[in-house]
């Protein structure tokens, strides 16, 4: 099997080498580490000795994610990492094992600390927890989605059919994973599925997010735009939609300090008024 990881990147060159170290120290190496930064500042001091790639290409999530797509002609698996992944030393050898079943076309892993649904940890807490984590039991499940901060996709379904990832979905692209697990189910028919044994920390770095008022806007453009695709189930879509503006309509009393809550929810505003006028798109927080 020829492997790659694929981390796109904006403005954190410093999370980056401790994610490309991480890599560095995996019981199955890598065969290619592929990096999709937004500019020549995101990579400022990175070095590899082990195989390193990097491409240029239009800035945002898909576009990146695209860009290094291009560059993998001729292998079989690639890890999409966010570039504040850091993945356990085993992760890849359980990636390479989880794809010896030829219906697996998408693999996602146990998250054992998520800094995106808080203030974001840092590298130290991030790498105390990995190193404090047991193995665990190769317990596994059918998903939705893979989640995009650590999946790994098989690529001959992906050049068979000439899939990539939705550019309507700009920048940050809020549940791109989603659509691309959705859009790749149904070209393949092949099976998505969350390992316990595919360990990480997502670190959910603040840095080089989108503005509370963008996001806002795609909380509830980006769920429409996907329920109008046709391949993910629209209640559940919707659900995000209701969960996400009631979410920032209570706490916006009192919000997180990490949060802006009032961004948020005039982005929702947003994304109501052009939805009543027909011109809600998520393409249009480009222009906020």
């Amino acid at each position: 099997m020829r492997l790659a990881v694929a981390i796109a990147t904006v403005g954190r060159p410093e999370i980056l080498a401790v994610t490309m170290g991480l890599l560095h120290r995996q019981t199955r190496l890598p065969d290619l580490i592929v990096v999709a930064p937004a500019g020549a500042a995101d990579v400022d001091g990175i070095s590899a000795t082990l195989p390193l790639q990097i491409v240029y290409g239009p800035k945002g999530l898909p576009a990146q994610r695209n860009t290094m797509l291009d560059a993998l002609d001729g292998f079989d698996v690639v890890l999409f990492l966010d570039d504040d992944f850091l993945a356990a030393e085993d992760y890849l050898e359980h990636v390479e094992a989880a794809f010896a079943d030829p219906a697996l076309v998408l693999a996602t892993g146990k998250v054992l600390a998520d800094g995106a649904r808080s203030a974001g940890l840092s590298v130290e807490s991030g790498l105390a927890t990995l190193q404090t984590s047991a193995a665990i039991a190769d317990g596994s499940r059918d998903t939705l989605a893979g989640y995009g901060c650590n999946m790994a996709v098989r690529l001959a379904p992906v050049f068979a059919n000439d899939l990539r990832f939705d550019v309507n979905l700009p920048l940050y692209a809020w549940l791109e994973d989603w659509d691309f697990s959705a859009a790749l189910r149904n070209v393949s028919q092949g099976r998505i599925r969350q390992f316990d044994s595919m360990r990480g920390v997502h670190l959910g770095s603040k840095r080089g997010k989108q503005s509370g008022l963008r996001l806002g806007y795609s909380q509830v453009a980006n769920p429409i735009y996907l329920a109008g695709k046709d391949m993910l189930p629209k209640k559940r879509l919707y659900g995000l939609v209701r969960q996400n503006v009631l979410a920032n309509l209570v706490r916006v009393i009192a919000p997180e300090p990490h949060i802006d809550r009032w961004g948020r929810l005039r982005g929702n505003a947003l994304a109501f008024w052009d939805l009543a006028r027909g011109q809600c798109s998520p393409k249009r927080i480009e222009s906020f």
